[in-house]
């Protein structure tokens, strides 16, 4: 597999230049990702024990089928390929739903529990076990905010082992970042983790009754390669991307500051109202690269193997 990741990129440049022939060379074309991408730090965070730490989330004894569950899961995982996993899942919709809700959330004694996570490195974030929306909710409504406070501060306090370095960046309540009808779709409490020296820290699921009961910990040599929800190869990043050319008016180089004016922006540039949507038109100069940016993207593009 050592020349997987250099054949994907020539099948997607293969791909762009067949649909830049098909609209012509003058067309507008955009090629943009929603985030960035980064190396992941050699350290995991386990969110679920965090706030088991801090007396946020109680376990209770695992019972034979939350154990069996998980042990379904990560094996078809691990075994089935990749097409065969998504037509068993199509099909047992329902029970592998059940079976991934027992999986994650086993162990959990939710009269006990204030706030729970997934787990989820894609969407890291924290519920609070709120009464009359959770099936076992236990907080009252009265006491959601003071309990998303202590939530906040509990993450805000996590600090790394033996150093002082943070592992969340920042963890904001959810109105604070999203807008709009379905707010309440996204975790009471969205969470951006750390770096350290350079690199992303990882969220993976918590291995609860595996021995460890670190909130932070190092990966072994052998856990290197573990793949997704064991370790990661890599992070997103907050900074995502955008690229054009013969967009018109629209913002040259720099591209959108915020990801609500991306379609607005290319509605503008296919000569389509925007005005029913968030987010603003960006019109700017072009500007060329400056000399120090020039030689980063030459340099880039020298690793990936297109320059000499």
């Amino acid at each position: 597999r050592r020349g997987a990741v250099g054949a994907v990129y020539e099948a997607l440049d293969a791909a762009c230049g067949e649909l830049r022939r098909a609209f012509g060379e003058s067309a507008a074309c955009f090629a943009l990702s929603d985030h960035g991408a980064g190396g992941a730090a050699r350290e995991v965070a386990h969110l679920g024990r965090r706030l088991a730490e801090c007396g946020l989330l109680t376990r209770r004894r695992v019972g034979a089928f939350d154990g069996a569950a998980r042990a379904a899961r990560d094996l078809a995982l691990r075994v089935l390929p990749p097409r065969a996993r998504e037509r068993v899942f199509r099909r047992l919709h329902g029970a592998a739903a059940r079976v991934e809700s027992a999986a994650r959330f086993s162990g959990i004694a939710w009269p006990k529990t204030a706030a729970f996570t997934e787990d989820v490195n894609t969407q890291p974030g924290v519920w609070v076990n709120l009464s009359g929306r959770e099936a076992a909710g236990s907080v009252a409504p009265g006491d959601y905010e003071r309990v998303r406070d202590e939530v906040i501060a509990a993450l805000c306090d996590w600090k790394l082992p033996d150093s002082s370095a943070p592992v969340v960046a920042r963890a904001l309540r959810r109105e604070d970042v999203y807008q709009g009808p379905h707010v309440g779709r996204a975790p009471d409490v969205v969470i951006e983790l750390a770096q350290h020296a350079g690199y992303g820290l990882s969220l993976v699921p918590t291995p609860w009754g595996e021995g460890s009961d670190a909130s932070v910990r190092r990966l072994e040599a052998h856990e290197l390669g573990g793949g997704k929800g064991r370790g990661m190869n890599g992070v997103h990043t907050s900074q995502g991307i955008w690229i054009q050319t013969n967009a018109g008016d629209v913002q040259g180089a720099l591209g959108p500051a915020s990801i609500v004016d991306t379609a607005p922006t290319i509605l503008r540039a296919l000569g389509l109202s925007a005005d029913a949507l968030d987010g603003s038109v960006l019109c700017a100069e072009r500007r060329a690269y400056s000399a120090a940016e020039e030689a980063l993207v030459a340099e880039r593009l020298r690793k990936l193997g297109y320059l000499e």
